[in-house]
């Protein structure tokens, strides 16, 4: 692959879409948002709560850097009222601002995922507005926020991997079904996918020897309608999780 591009790994839990990152090449940086889903990944790993506190000390990236955001609350609270903190996707921010500065650090970037990413997002802007439940203009800036973060880390000319999982929405103008990603939002679900250049749909199937075969679908089938790439025309219906593998078939 001559340049840097960007990709969304859409499916269901456990089907490897976290686990596939370990086969991308050289250095990855995962900024994690799901509790714990990075002990999926099979290869030599490190995990830090701050990017910018790991680059003070100094060490390289030996294949992926885990930042995990996940929040892990030290007791339930015993209201209902659940409190706003925009602490995570602030850490976060100042994170990715840190990243120009280590472009020679790391080739790969991603994000897992883009539920819990982009509704940090929203409890952002709505804390930052002063409020403690959403508003219509809340939405609309959170939209403007993902798309700002999502735009900046394409930007860096790095490749950059979005994971999400899957939900269902009715198509307004056929009235079908169909299969988007897991976010919030009337127009966001659907949008998201233009501003990427690889769709797959990751699936996990068992092989009958006790093991499991993980894949992607590169072409839309049933009530998954937007797979594909605009980089590769010839990609086969179904390709084994492996970005090397698939990199080489990108020219």
């Amino acid at each position: 692959m001559n340049k840097p591009s960007s990709f969304i790994l859409i499916g269901p839990p456990f089907s490897g879409k976290t686990r596939s990152l370990g086969t991308l090449p050289d250095r990855t940086i995962l900024f994690s948002w799901e509790l714990e889903g990075y002990q999926s990944l099979r290869v030599p790993m490190q995990t830090c709560l701050s990017l910018r506190d790991f680059w003070k000390e100094g060490k390289p990236i030996e294949k992926v850097l885990v930042v995990d955001y996940a929040s892990k609350p030290d007791s339930i609270g015993e209201k209902k009222e659940v409190l706003l903190s925009p602490s995570g996707m602030l850490s976060f921010i100042r994170d990715a601002n840190s990243l120009p500065d280590h472009g020679k650090d790391y080739e790969n970037l991603g994000i897992d995922s883009l539920s819990p990413f982009a509704k940090e997002c929203l409890d952002l802007v709505i804390a930052l507005n002063g409020r403690n439940s959403p508003q219509i203009q809340d939405y609309r800036d959170a939209i403007g926020k993902v798309k700002e973060i999502l735009f900046k880390l394409q930007g860096l000319q790095k490749n950059f991997v979005l994971l999400a999982h899957f939900q269902a929405e009715k198509d307004e103008i056929t009235g079908r079904s169909r299969q988007v990603p897991q976010v919030w939002g009337k127009d966001l679900p659907q949008d998201i996918l233009k501003w990427f250049s690889t769709v797959l749909q990751s699936q996990a199937l068992s092989n009958g020897k006790g093991g499991t075969d993980y894949s992607w679908k590169t072409k839309p089938e049933g009530l998954v309608e937007s797979l594909g790439s605009r980089l590769v025309d010839d990609l086969p219906a179904t390709i084994p999780q492996d970005f090397e593998k698939l990199f080489g078939r990108i020219k």
